[in-house]
């Protein structure tokens, strides 16, 4: 069949669909949970360990913050080229 789709909108096959809008009607405390697991790796390169020890105590909370940001636009999974933030 043919749809009309709007920007930043997207057709989701049935199967996946009944099962969000299960989700959204009985919520997730209903034995329906969502995770949502992401995997950071960093390599490091020092001669010593007090160099890494002191790199992450002077940069973890910016690392975090932009971590967070880019989950929350959706960049880990490319949302954010389909302007979908």
């Amino acid at each position: 069949m043919i749809a009309q789709v709007h920007a930043g909108e997207m057709v989701v096959p049935s199967g996946p669909a009944a099962a969000f809008r299960s989700l959204a009607e009985n919520g997730a405390g209903a034995g329906n949970t969502i995770h949502v697991h992401h995997a950071v790796n960093f390599n490091v390169s020092a001669m010593d360990s007090q160099s890494v020890r002191q790199f992450f105590k002077d940069h973890g909370r910016t690392i975090m913050r932009t971590l967070n940001e880019s989950v929350r636009t959706g960049s880990h999974i490319g949302l954010s080229k389909l302007g979908a933030t």
